[in-house]
């Protein structure tokens, strides 16, 4: 045994130059040349004498050591900082302690907190708003009489930002399309003789028809909207930003109303041209309300809608009068522009396309006010009338 710990005691430990590596040697081989196992590197033993490396001492105010002590201190700050860790040791396990006793608690923790109340069954549940809140308060009233207030909600309407700029952009885009129309006209006239003439009257109709398509969207789009908007009551028309793909979905609600209320113009056009204008006239916002408030291009059909005309003649007559009125104005001063510019039809085209998107919201507009009209006939049933049909107008109105 004590042979043993001599020579544990007799190994040293030396270090290559070259690589690093820690080779183990005894006491007695200093000065002789060894190999590195690593590297190869011959060179002689040179002991290295283990250090015990003692902790600065430290004070309150120097926590990282960075004065200068005296070694006699080295114990001293040694043990001190063992005692320290040793300290925080307990009190992070004291911590732990505590949260498990905390958890394992049967009630919660926060003493202060009063406990819930049971549930009385007997006692009404509380409303959330007040008794007397009405949701349709904010709803404004549009009814259709052609009077000075209206008159004056027409033209607040029609003055927003947001219309005048949708208009100005549909009359440039329909004055395009009136433009590239005339040119075709004309070159079909003059020039059709010659191959020239017919390409450049087949490239104008595409372009009319491109120009057209895209002009009908968007108009159908927001005359779809301003109904929609005043028939339900909003109080300012809050315009959706939606794409072009949504925006010919809408379309397609004024497309069908259209083409169902030509119907009598297109059987009775050749004999009875003018009756069947006429028809199509009245036609049209019947059946473009009755899609609207079935909710399907596919039912154009409301007994809300059609049962207002009788419930509603004077409504109907006059919005069929003011919008025949106000057609025969808006083409009277179109007829008298193209007489007095004829030979410069095609710069007469933005007065035309300023005058026709006018009357289409103006259209759209009072469209939407019959609308509203129709809304309110339902709002207040009598037991006796709750089999009466209810446009759906008027639970628009209540959202």
């Amino acid at each position: 045994m004590a042979d043993h710990k001599s020579s544990q005691s007799s190994t040293r430990v030396t270090i290559c130059p070259l690589c690093g590596t820690r080779i183990s040697v005894k006491a007695e081989d200093a000065g002789r040349k060894i190999r590195c196992p690593d590297c190869e590197k011959v060179f002689p033993i040179k002991l290295q004498t283990p250090r015990l490396e003692v902790p600065d001492a430290t004070d309150d105010e120097d926590d990282y050591g960075l004065k200068a002590s005296d070694d006699a201190d080295h114990a001293a700050a040694a043990k001190a900082r063992s005692a320290a860790i040793l300290a925080q040791a307990e009190r992070e396990l004291e911590e732990g302690k505590h949260r498990n006793e905390l958890s394992n608690k049967p009630r919660s923790a926060f003493d202060d907190v009063a406990p819930r109340k049971e549930k009385d069954p007997d006692k009404p549940r509380e409303r959330p708003t007040p008794e007397d809140y009405d949701p349709k308060a904010h709803l404004v009233k549009y009814p259709l009489n052609l009077s000075p207030e209206q008159f004056k909600g027409d033209a607040r309407i029609l003055g927003d930002v947001g219309v005048l700029m949708r208009w100005v952009f549909i009359s440039l885009a329909c004055s395009l399309a009136i433009y590239f129309v005339f040119e075709a006209v004309v070159a079909n006239l003059t020039e059709q003789t010659t191959f020239g003439g017919y390409m450049y009257t087949m490239l104008m109709s595409m372009c009319a028809s491109v120009v057209g398509i895209g002009v009908f969207i968007y108009l159908a789009s927001y005359v779809l909207f301003i109904v929609s908007a005043v028939t339900s009551g909003a109080e300012e028309l809050d315009w959706p930003e939606t794409y072009i793909f949504d925006k010919a979905a809408e379309s397609l609600y004024v497309a069908l109303a259209l083409f169902l209320s030509t119907f009598p113009l297109m059987l009775l056009g050749a004999i009875f041209p003018w009756l069947g204008f006429a028809l199509t006239f009245f036609a049209f916002p019947v059946l473009f309300l009755s899609i609207l408030d079935s909710g399907s291009i596919f039912i154009p059909w409301s007994s809300a809608v059609i049962g207002s005309i009788v419930r509603l003649p004077a409504k109907w007559a006059l919005f069929w009068g003011a919008t025949l009125i106000l057609f025969l104005l808006g083409g009277s001063v179109v007829w008298a522009l193209l007489w007095w510019r004829a030979y410069v039809m095609g710069y007469m085209a933005i007065p035309v396309a300023v005058l026709f998107v006018g009357y289409c919201f103006i259209y759209a507009l009072w469209l939407g006010r019959l609308g509203w009209e129709i809304s309110q006939l339902d709002l207040d049933l009598d037991d006796e009338d709750a089999d009466r049909p209810v446009s759906k107008f008027a639970t628009r109105n209540d959202d």
